[in-house]
């Protein structure tokens, strides 16, 4: 097994994974605006692999911490995307968030990857935080 296989092969402990199941519940899923027969094979589906989802941030992230390779040593980095106002104190609060649950860390490194929120419109307006 080359080293790559590997790691998409590290899953959650299971204590995370039994929190996991516990935190998603069939009416998490807003699937209303399928029809019964597709929404009750969708829901099947989704309870069936409900360890992969979770409400809680803090247990979303436990499964594996990468190791990036690079092709050459040269540090990559691109311009920061701008954050509308209406949106900094939400961004900051999920950062904190994040440093807090030990899922990223403070770097002042010359290699950067610039964070972008997304909203997103499902049943309430939510926003994702992407890097």
């Amino acid at each position: 097994m080359n080293e790559q296989s590997s790691v998409n092969a590290i899953q959650a402990t299971a204590d995370i994974i039994e929190k996991r199941c516990q935190d998603v519940k069939e009416t998490d899923f807003h699937l209303d605006h399928l029809n019964p027969k597709d929404k009750n094979l969708l829901l099947s589906t989704l309870m069936k692999f409900k360890p992969a989802f979770s409400l809680n941030v803090l247990r979303l992230f436990v499964t594996v911490t990468p190791k990036i390779n690079t092709l050459h040593p040269h540090p990559i980095s691109s311009t920061p995307y701008p954050i509308p106002q209406s949106l900094q104190t939400h961004a900051q609060n999920y950062l904190e968030e994040l440093i807090a649950a030990d899922i990223i860390e403070e770097n002042t490194a010359e290699w950067a990857s610039p964070m972008i929120l997304v909203r997103r419109k499902i049943t309430q307006m939510t926003t994702l935080l992407c890097v």
